[in-house]
């Protein structure tokens, strides 16, 4: 999961630096240019009938998207809220 390295980098190697909003940006700008192009763009839910088929989806703009969107949704939550609905997700899968 591409916002666990970026959270994981500001609150275990540097504090201080506004590491998620740096690296985020750029992969949110990243993600929406090649989502512009029709020859890469594609949804992020899909009707995989197989592991095998879900696996030929995963790709940069997949995980790009799914950074952006978590972003978006620590932004609106708040990252206290955020990071706890994380670690709580995390600790029950």
């Amino acid at each position: 999961m591409k916002t666990l390295n970026f959270i994981s980098l500001k609150f275990q190697c540097e504090p201080t630096w506004n590491i998620i909003d740096i690296i985020l940006s750029y992969e949110q700008h990243y993600v929406f240019e090649l989502d512009s192009l029709t020859s890469y763009s594609h949804p992020l839910v899909n009707d995989a009938e197989s592991p095998e088929e879900a696996e030929g989806v995963f790709d940069s703009i997949t995980y790009s998207k799914g950074a952006s969107i978590n972003r978006m949704q620590m932004n609106f939550l708040t990252q206290p809220t955020f990071l706890r609905g994380l670690t709580d997700y995390l600790s029950i899968q």
